[in-house]
């Protein structure tokens, strides 16, 4: 089990670094630290305040968890 956890630390790919922020009024904002101070986009859906949001090891998918 904690090789899987490990592979979610390591970030895989060359795609530009990017940031999730979730929050408690159920959204996510996406976030390019390096070139911009505000978010690509705001992410919507959850109908209860975002727990933790996670990236796949290649960068291509988000998970998030709530309690909705």
């Amino acid at each position: 089990m904690l090789r899987v956890f490990a592979a979610y630390r390591v970030p895989q790919g060359s795609n530009p670094e990017r940031l999730v922020s979730g929050s408690d009024d159920f959204t996510m904002f996406l976030w390019n630290p390096a070139e911009d101070k505000k978010p690509l986009g705001r992410l919507t859906g959850h109908s209860a305040l975002v727990n933790e949001v996670l990236f796949s090891p290649d960068t291509r998918l988000l998970a998030s968890a709530s309690f909705d």
